[in-house]
């Protein structure tokens, strides 16, 4: 209700907008994560993050590409939105490292 007065724009450039754009997008994503959470429960992948098991999803027909890529687009914002800029990448040390970062 409060959020049709507020100005939230679709700008990856702004943090809000960031923000929005993830939340879209993993809504959109739920019913590809649903099919894999119960792939997962079927043990016919194995028990593990979803970027990790959702190439096997597609190979076993689990998710279609169109899925896979709507997937990988949701978890990429999101992966974008939870970052902090407060230090440098390997400020922490190497094991705090974000995993793209190795």
């Amino acid at each position: 209700m409060f959020k049709s007065m507020c100005y939230i724009p679709d700008d990856l450039n702004d943090a809000m907008g960031r923000v929005e754009m993830a939340f879209k997008a993993n809504l959109a994503a739920n019913l590809v994560k649903k099919k894999i959470y119960k792939a997962i429960k079927a043990h016919k992948l194995p028990k593990a993050p979803l970027a990790s098991v959702a190439e096997k999803a597609v190979e076993l027909g689990v998710i279609s590409a169109a899925e896979l890529n709507q997937l990988q687009y949701a978890l990429k914002l999101a992966d974008e939105v939870i970052q902090v800029d407060e230090f440098a990448p390997f400020a922490l040390g190497r094991k705090n490292a974000h995993p793209s970062w190795n």
